[in-house]
């Protein structure tokens, strides 16, 4: 599983915009995502995490790669796609 944080992730039109670019470059992808904790977790068998963090950020996102477990993720605040 890989893990990806996005900080302007803020809402579920971001939510939807991040699953479909994930899709984009592997459809068979589950995707979980913590919007509270603004993290993404993928299972891909196609893509590797650098295909990943590409896929987001050509989304129009700022990820970072994530070394610790779901649970020991910081929850984080501020920033927000959608002008506000």
């Amino acid at each position: 599983m890989i893990s990806i944080e996005v900080k302007d992730m803020t809402c579920g039109h971001c939510a939807s915009a991040l699953r479909q670019a994930i899709a984009a470059i592997d459809v068979g992808a589950t995707v979980k995502i913590d919007l509270a904790a603004r993290l993404l977790h993928i299972d891909s068998a196609v893509a590797d995490a650098p295909a990943l963090i590409e896929a987001v950020r050509a989304a129009g996102y700022d990820p970072q790669p994530v070394d610790w477990g779901a649970e020991d993720a910081p929850a984080r605040s501020g920033g927000a796609c959608c002008g506000g």
